[in-house]
């Protein structure tokens, strides 16, 4: 067996639909379902073939697992892991941490002989450690509202225009998801189109699913989970990583615990604690929704009496998968050991950090950042020069007439066109007017200077510029000519809001 495994970020909000929320409104999985990951694969294959056969893509020797969110660790993402629906906390003690796993046995008593109030501590993903420690790992979300419009009007009109809203994983997050492939030949083919996933999910020409690729490796020693097996005559505890679809002796779908026990293979009597899904799907060929089906959700757990499942068996089950749709994520489980306490920790998704890189200043990358650099200094800059003219509390206009505002505008106008503006031409067009024009500046005020002085005061000063980003080591450092821009702007933001201001007769 080969796995590829690869991380994922979401570059846009993703939509993976599940069958929840009411009619006008569409509420996306926690994860990503390994049928969409399949199909984003197959887009990229059909892009570059459009007759390309698809065979290998819908048999279980090809298996997209679903991507679950990813934490990044000394620049590797590790893949978290359903949290057993089976763990149970005290809702009321002090040390939030601890959760007792139920199917390993009876719940403790209090120290003081009353009944704790338990509440389920399962559901979600967590990173699993060595010493009984769970990382939750919390799955961020973004809610939108949007509304219909008409195709032809191209906006909302009165029989076209329903609200709607989307749940949707929010952008930013970081998702590890792994292929298994039985032989070379699949690795090859699947591979290099892992790196073409462009995009992800519903709505993709509504602002959603964008994701890239961080990394992509191949391996033969991979392993799902890092669980202790059971030893000798202990029971052993199966944990659905994944949604589960198996049948019973009538051929149905269900949910119980002796169908999921045969599908193991196993005939003893089992201890389950099962938590029933409804799963769908949606087949953009056709146009239409897949048939609804009834699986175990994943963080199911499943008890057998202790050596049901030798090693052989254990082995086969966690490489294979159970029940049907394998090829689709569903299906995953993992065989060990029962854990009475668990140490419950939370954990951000973030997403996978990249390597850091050095960009030589002359190199055609090294130009290209020092230019965002500067972009972002700009924008920088001009929130700043916003925030300081908002921010002048005493601006009075008095009998300065608005032609005169207007004439001073021009003249900054004009300069900022030049390729090295001088503040100083402010100072000239003051002189060069009459007294009974500059007496109009003189009125004026800018908190307690009259705007002549004010105007003055920018024109000799300096301004000191907020500091650009550091892109691949490189440091951008802003010029006497963009210093000097700026102090116009400023000056022409402030003349802006003056002559707002009624004139004063």
């Amino acid at each position: 067996m080969i796995a590829l495994t690869y991380r994922i970020n979401l570059i846009e909000p993703a939509l993976l639909t599940a069958l929840d929320g009411e009619p006008n409104s569409a509420v996306s999985q926690d994860f990503l379902p390994g049928s969409a990951l399949r199909g984003a694969v197959i887009a990229a294959l059909l892009r570059g073939d459009p007759k390309a056969d698809l065979t290998r893509f819908f048999s279980s020797a090809v298996r997209f697992l679903n991507g679950y969110p990813a934490v990044s660790e000394d620049y590797e993402a590790r893949r978290s892991l359903p949290l057993p629906n089976s763990l149970r906390q005290d809702k009321y003690a002090k040390d939030v941490r601890t959760a007792y796993d139920l199917a390993a046995g009876p719940l403790p008593a209090a120290t003081d002989g009353s009944s704790p109030q338990w509440k389920n501590a399962g559901g979600g993903f967590a990173l699993y450690e060595e010493n009984g420690t769970a990382r939750k790992i919390p799955v961020r979300r973004q809610v939108t509202i949007h509304t219909a419009r008409d195709r032809q009007a191209g906006r909302a009109t009165a029989t076209e225009g329903a609200v709607f809203h989307y749940d949707a994983l929010a952008a930013g997050q970081a998702f590890a998801g792994v292929v298994l492939c039985d032989t070379e030949k699949d690795a090859d083919l699947v591979e290099p189109l892992l790196w073409e996933i462009q995009r992800v999910g519903g709505s993709t020409r509504g602002g959603y699913g964008a994701v890239r690729v961080i990394e992509v490796e191949r391996t033969q020693e991979w392993s799902e989970h890092s669980f202790a097996p059971a030893a000798a005559g202990e029971r052993q505890a199966v944990l659905l990583l994944s949604d589960t679809l198996v049948r019973d002796e009538n051929g149905q779908l269900v949910v119980t615990a002796e169908a999921l026990t045969a599908s193991l293979g196993a005939a003893a009597d089992a201890d389950a604690f099962l938590v029933e899904n409804i799963v769908g799907g949606f087949n953009r060929t056709w146009g239409l929704p897949l048939p609804q089906s009834v699986a175990v959700q994943h963080g199911s757990v499943l008890v057998l009496p202790p050596d049901t499942l030798g090693p052989d068996a254990i082995a086969r089950l966690e490489r294979e998968g159970v029940g049907e749709r394998r090829a689709e994520g569903f299906g995953r489980v993992a065989i060990a050991a029962l854990r009475n306490v668990w140490n419950i920790e939370a954990e951000e998704n973030t997403p996978s950090r990249p390597e850091p890189v050095t960009l030589e200043r002359g190199s055609r990358d090294g130009k290209l950042a020092l230019l965002i650099a500067r972009r972002i200094q700009a924008g920088r800059t001009e929130t700043e020069v916003r925030t300081d003219v908002v921010n002048i509390t005493n601006l009075r206009r008095n009998d300065l007439n608005s032609s005169q505002i207007s004439r001073l505008r021009e003249v900054i106008r004009r300069e900022l066109q030049k390729k090295e503006p001088n503040p100083d031409c402010v100072t000239r067009f003051i002189d060069s007017l009459r007294q009974t024009a500059r007496n109009q500046f003189e009125k004026a005020r800018v908190g307690t200077d009259p705007l002549r002085n004010w105007l003055a005061k920018q024109v000799e000063g300096r301004r000191q510029l907020p500091d650009a980003p550091i892109i691949g080591a490189l440091t951008f450092t802003a010029t006497e000519e963009e210093e000097r821009r700026t102090r116009l702007l400023y000056i022409d933001a402030v003349l802006a809001r003056m002559a707002k201001q009624k004139e004063d007769r």
